[in-house]
């Protein structure tokens, strides 16, 4: 079993995004939606973490950044896990190792 998360923040898919990719080439999310095609409101929350990256933004992202769409998608779904988990009081309790069989001895004869 996974070790139970620490309660800290959650690093979000749209704070990899910000920070990771936008910053360092410094574009701004009306930009990115621009070259993306995409709403504005979109690149916003998946930005503030309000929305999820589907599997249509994880191709577009892909596409302009030069990576996989998996790797979008992973990083929403380790998120996604992440997030339930925490929810999940008390954490998920580990499988209970089998039993071996228990025979019952016949009754004595007479």
């Amino acid at each position: 079993m996974e070790p139970f998360l620490p309660r800290r923040p959650l690093r979000t898919p749209g704070e990899v995004l910000a920070h990771l990719f936008m910053a360092p080439l410094g574009l701004s999310g009306k930009r990115l939606a621009a070259e993306l095609g995409v709403p504005r409101s979109r690149v916003t929350d998946i930005l503030h973490g309000a929305r999820g990256i589907t599997a249509r933004t994880a191709i577009l992202l892909g596409q302009r950044f030069g990576n996989s769409p998996e790797f979008w998608l992973r990083l929403q779904m380790y998120h996604d896990l992440a997030v339930a988990r925490r929810a999940m009081t008390p954490p998920p309790m580990p499988r209970p190792a089998p039993r071996p069989e228990i025979r019952l001895a016949a009754p004595p004869a007479g």
